[in-house]
């Protein structure tokens, strides 16, 4: 679906994007009606009482009962006869207010003509009675196909649940209106069920698939046969259409981890109970198909000559063996080794399939309590891999992924034919989210025209919502969001704090001292390497037998046993060079008095998490590696040993530089690593802009609030003097949004606009005739680093 046009193809006058962005806001509406809808769903539910599948009720189980629920009959499974429930029930509005012991059913309206998994070809051999208990007249056949409603009753028979929620069933298709509330609403209802199940269309109808699943799951050693058939039914599960829809991005970003994964096999065939509870299923869940994936890639390394499992020497011996075992044919290894790696980018593909399904803030940061949300420029950056049949319907997915309070009404738009675009992105600001904006790369704004028509704060025409083209990035539990801001004729009305930014600090000393050191370990990456190749005699003598030099995944680390020096992006070495460049600048600032810009930089960075000398972490790590049983993360061991009591760094930086003589001696915190939890190398997280600003020019601006002579102070990443605008957003400056105290993701970016005073005659001016509200044209936006303490945000307005 393309929703990547430029602005200037959609607006070759800016003025027309201006009107556009005022009238689509008028079909704004609060999520109040939908969050009501959401509170009084419409369920399936057996016409007549039956026996579920086993003697417990799941909604005792799990204590999950409402008053309401006892009252109902259970559904009785279909297999392997024919239905034995033919006669269905839809509860109405209001009958079960509040109720989530229900079943929400994801799956793909189009299913396939021909699916061996059902035992009768009729698509329609369900009644459903739409009227109140024991109303006969009023029914219809079902309108979901037959195959999902089997195997999603007997699912709910199975655990004995007396409630489905399917959307063809329960939202009446019929009415436009309950349709757009519905839309609306969508994700509400995954993430209340207490049983989101996701339907899969992927068939397994081998019982090698099934031996290859549960070897994956036991993590047995394969043969090279056996890899090749372990990412090859990977594939076929990844591939199926479930994660390919847009609406089941939403739906299953709502239910978060605890959605149920149905893949059906032929029941005829032997596999573990493990998995087979319920008849001709297996139940995954994202987790385990993450495990199978880390599982085959670990396979595949065994018998992979250009993985990065192996070390050089290891590499070195099994090239020498199949040398051997093909007789000196070079070719024959050369295919051989090229195949491996065809196969290992066979199974990143597959990974982004798994996890392009669900963002990964929902992994790392979802709290059961609590759903994490997206910005749009994520949203959309996922979506970008989906499909559905309704442009407009976007809108509805995006904001249900971010969870925007204010929607746009779907049908209104879609009636009034506005462009997709401009809804997505009015939608996003009247919700307070700057992530489209945010996400323009910094040339974009470089090259940003002065004479725009329309709203100076407008993004650059020559770029789109192409996520290809913007950045984005996870936000977590706390996004930013504007506060109290309004769209009007006259532009954008926010809260926000002007800085005048206008002394400059030297640091040219630093850069020349910096600048070879950035140089020299940019060009050890490949010196290193090349000096490693030369001390290994063998290794040359394979090179000119013509075998291939390895190639490394970017999916682990390359490590070298005499300089255990990772390759990946992000250089342990480099961010170390960061770190002692920014120390540097640090100290040179407090020296010169400067102590409140020092504060403001180490805000931007620090991090609220345990302090330890490199001595301390040297023992805190034997003692985490000599223990028998335990936390598996050296995380969780600090967290629960009990002689090791937690350490925040200090608010002031120079507190910070009088802890130790040697900074670097402090452990900041411990980089993630994408597949492994919280373990990690050394890590700072230094705004690279600010690094980037010192060695390339020499200096930094830094200014006050405008119209204070003292107070905080700040730096931003600006060529001269000028004006900047900072907006206003809760939980900004705060250090209790990330479990190491992080600030939001989205404040290390460019959030600021870099303004101009315009007047703007007299339609900001009140009864006495003064401006009641300063008003800015933008001249693009910009990173920053600031310390705001208590200061209070001023109400300015973008024109």
């Amino acid at each position: 679906m393309n929703t990547f046009r430029s602005w200037s193809e959609i607006y070759p006058s800016g003025s027309d994007f201006k009107a556009h962005i005022l009238e689509i806001q008028e079909f704004a509406t609060p999520r109040e009606r939908s969050l009501q809808w959401a509170q009084n769903l419409r369920f399936l539910t057996p016409f007549e009482q039956a026996n579920p599948d086993r003697d417990a009720d799941w909604s005792d189980d799990e204590g999950l009962s409402c008053h309401h629920c006892r009252d109902y009959p259970y559904f009785n499974s279909p297999y392997p006869q024919q239905p034995t429930v033919t006669a269905l029930r839809l509860t109405q509005p209001g009958e079960l207010k509040g109720c989530d012991h229900y079943i929400a059913v994801s799956y793909c309206w189009r299913q396939p003509k021909s699916q061996n998994i059902s035992d009768s070809p009729d698509d329609r051999s369900y009644t459903v009675y739409t009227k109140p208990p024991n109303n006969t007249r009023d029914s219809r056949p079902n309108k979901a196909p037959k195959s999902i409603l089997d195997r999603a009753i007997a699912y709910a028979s199975f655990y004995g649940i007396r409630f489905i929620w399917i959307d063809q069933e329960c939202i009446d298709q019929d009415n436009r209106l309950d349709q757009e509330v519905g839309i609306q609403s969508m994700d509400l209802v995954y993430e209340r069920s207490a049983a989101p199940v996701g339907i899969l269309q992927t068939f397994l109808d081998s019982q090698w698939q099934l031996d290859t699943l549960w070897h994956l799951h036991e993590n047995k050693d394969l043969d090279y046969d056996q890899v090749k058939r372990a990412i090859q039914l990977l594939e076929h599960i990844s591939e199926d259409p479930w994660f390919s829809r847009a609406w089941i991005l939403q739906e299953s970003t709502s239910a978060g981890d605890c959605i149920d994964l149905l893949v059906r096999y032929d029941s005829s065939l032997s596999i573990p109970e493990f998995w087979g509870v319920v008849s001709g299923e297996i139940e995954l869940q994202f987790e385990e198909l993450l495990r199978l994936h880390h599982s085959a890639v670990e396979q595949l390394s065994r018998h992979h000559f250009g993985s990065t499992a192996l070390s050089v020497a290891e590499h070195f011996d099994r090239v020498s063996d199949k040398l051997l075992q093909h007789s000196g044919n070079v070719d024959e290894v050369e295919d051989y080794i090229g195949e491996g790696d065809k196969m290992m980018t066979r199974l990143v593909k597959v990974m982004e399939r798994i996890l392009l399904h669900t963002p990964s803030d929902y992994w790392n940061t979802r709290i059961p309590s609590h759903r994490t949300a997206c910005n749009a420029s994520l949203a959309s950056m996922y979506l970008s891999n989906c499909f559905n049949s309704k442009p407009m319907d976007r809108s509805a997915i995006l904001a249900n992924m971010c969870q925007y309070p204010i929607r746009i009404d779907t049908i209104m738009a879609q009636s009034n034919k506005y462009p997709l675009e401009t809804c997505l992105f009015v939608q996003a600001i009247l919700n307070g989210d700057l992530s489209f904006l945010v996400g323009v790369k910094k040339e974009a704004w470089n090259d940003l025209c002065s004479t725009r028509d329309g709203f100076s704060w407008l993004p650059p025409h020559i770029t789109s919502l192409d996520p290809k083209q913007s950045e984005s990035w996870i936000e977590g539990i706390q996004p930013f969001r504007l506060l109290n801001h309004l769209i009007t004729k006259d532009g954008l009305s926010l809260l926000g704090f002007l800085w005048t930014v206008d002394e400059m600090v030297d640091v040219t000393d630093l850069q020349a001292k910096f600048s070879p050191l950035f140089e020299e370990l940019s060009r050890s990456q490949t010196k290193e390497w090349a000096e490693l190749e030369n001390e290994m005699e063998q290794w040359t003598e394979f090179k000119d037998a013509g075998i291939p030099v390895p190639r490394f995944s970017k999916m682990e680390d390359l490590v070298t046993t005499s300089q255990n020096l990772s390759r990946w992006t992000d250089e342990p070495l480099f961010e170390k060079l960061c770190c002692e460049l920014v120390w540097s600048i640090l100290q040179k600032l407090v020296e010169q008095g400067l102590n409140m810009l020092a504060d403001a930089i180490w805000q931007s960075f620090r991090t609220k998490v345990r302090l330890f000398t490199s001595s301390e972490w040297v023992s805190i790590k034997e003692r985490y590696d000599s223990q028998q049983n335990g936390p598996t993360t050296i995380d969780e061991w600090i967290e629960e040993n009990g002689e090791l009591e937690a350490r925040t760094l200090p608010d002031s930086c120079t507190q910070a530089l009088q802890l130790h003589d040697d900074a670097q001696n402090i452990m900041i915190v411990r980089k993630p690593h994408p597949f492994s939890g919280r373990n990690g190398h050394q890590y700072m997280p230094i705004n690279p802009w600010f690094v980037e600003r010192v060695l390339n020019k020499g200096y930094f601006y830094y200014g006050r609030l405008a119209g204070q002579g003292g107070g905080p102070l700040s730096t931003f990443d600006v060529d001269k003097p000028t004006q900047v605008l900072l907006p206003y957003s809760t939980g900004m400056d705060k250090f209790d949004v990330d479990w190491n105290g992080r600030l939001p993701a989205m404040q290390t970016k460019r959030i600021a606009w870099v303004v101009e005073e315009v007047c703007m005659g007299d339609t900001d001016k009140g009864k006495g005739g003064q401006n009641e509200l300063r008003s800015f044209g933008s001249e693009g936006m910009v990173a920053g680093m600031w310390k705001l303490g208590d200061t209070e945000p001023g109400r300015y307005n973008l024109c």
